[in-house]
């Protein structure tokens, strides 16, 4: 566990989740996901990562991504509500993703292409956007997670 403080206060840091899947040659696909305390200053702390073969079979990588993030958002409402045992004010949780199809059926509350997603695997977009979990897009080299799904150079893990 790698803490950096820059000097953010307990009650201002907020609870970001990391997610990212890897679509393999074989039916399933590799996803993993990392949460980490962080500041606006700069600051932050790891508190859980997770790595894992997927469960259902993912036709697309916009299928693959939506059915770890979905895993991963339900345990972080499970994390911040420990954190928040410790807190006098409510936990703010940032989901940060490289999928820009993810992103959007969140947003709207349903997906064409990822409707489906809510039967075979109960996944409810329209839920976590009520809950408040609507993912930022980032680019996929600054997602942390991508060092629980592929293999990554010296270089690019000491980064």
């Amino acid at each position: 566990m790698h803490f950096v403080s820059c000097g953010d206060l307990w009650e201002d840091l907020f609870l970001c989740l990391y997610c990212d899947s890897d679509v393999n040659d074989n039916p399933k696909s590799t996803g993993g996901y990392l949460f980490t305390l962080e500041g606006l200053r700069g600051s932050m702390l790891s508190l859980v990562g997770n790595s894992s073969v997927a469960t259902l079979t993912g036709c697309s990588s916009g299928e693959c991504e939506s059915l770890f993030w979905g895993k991963a958002a339900r345990e972080a409402m499970r994390v911040a509500s420990v954190v928040e045992s410790m807190r006098t004010t409510p936990l703010k949780i940032v989901s940060k993703v490289d999928s820009e199809a993810l992103r959007l059926a969140v947003r709207r509350g349903s997906s064409a292409k990822l409707g489906h997603l809510r039967k075979t695997a109960r996944l409810n977009f329209k839920f976590f956007r009520d809950c408040g979990m609507i993912p930022i897009h980032i680019r996929g080299d600054k997602n942390f997670a991508d060092a629980m799904t592929k293999i990554l150079s010296r270089v690019k893990l000491l980064m």
